[in-house]
């Protein structure tokens, strides 16, 4: 079996201009799956290209469209595992994160790995998937300027969060394996242009982050299919 998620960011990782950073996506258990979801997206962005307002856009991406828009376009998620981590930029400790490149991929890194864990462990609790599953999981995320080492260090990281569980010293705390029998986790990156689902990740993050931002996260707190996880 494989699984698939979809993720993209929404914000500018720098704690002294912004408040908020969010990375989101969707989970997408099987190929039929991901085929069909990715149908019915390009027919509601058809549907929009009818407008004259987006008929010369380059890209229906969440920051160009209006709210009624978006919702349209987050219709097709609705049966759909969703997740989010919203980082409060503002409480984290600068020194220890923001300074330098590697300290703040690592902190992005860990707040996906936290989301991802929950937004699973809400499917196994929904009995969408069981801690005995077999299956790939191909995380693809929006293209950006990453090195190929990072990419393959957060491919073992999720790797071993799932497959092993992880203990915390500094806490004292342990996570216990989810998925004790995944076989693998491979992450891509995709151009939105050409990805149809990394363009409705965009949806979903710009949407939390403009909720965040107005302070309307409740409202999306109310779906049970969307687990929105804060960090610090």
């Amino acid at each position: 079996m494989d699984i698939y998620v979809f993720s993209d960011e929404s914000g500018v990782f720098d704690c002294k201009h912004h408040e908020w950073f969010v990375y989101a996506g969707i989970i997408v258990v099987g190929k039929y799956e991901m085929d069909s979801l990715a149908r019915r997206y390009i027919a509601i962005e058809k549907n929009l290209r009818k407008n004259p307002k987006y008929r010369t856009v380059p890209e229906l991406k969440g920051a160009f469209l209006d709210d009624k828009s978006r919702r349209k376009l987050l219709t097709v998620f609705s049966d759909t595992m969703k997740f989010a981590v919203a980082i409060r930029q503002r409480k984290l400790d600068y020194a220890r994160v923001f300074s330098n490149t590697r300290s703040k991929q690592n902190y992005l890194d860990f707040s996906y790995r936290i989301v991802l864990r929950r937004a699973f462990e809400d499917t196994i609790a929904r009995g969408s998937l069981f801690p005995e599953d077999e299956f790939n999981l191909f995380i693809n995320e929006d293209n950006r300027l990453v090195t190929a080492d990072s990419l393959h260090h957060k491919e073992e990281m999720i790797l071993k969060e799932f497959r092993e569980g992880t203990y915390k010293s500094r806490f004292g705390t342990c996570c216990p394996p989810l998925f004790p029998n995944i076989q693998k986790v491979k992450i891509a990156l995709r151009n939105s242009e050409r990805s149809t689902l990394i363009r409705g990740a965009d949806i979903i993050a710009n949407t939390v982050y403009t909720s965040a931002f107005n302070g309307y996260l409740a409202t999306l707190q109310e779906d049970s299919l969307f687990h929105i996880e804060f960090v610090p």
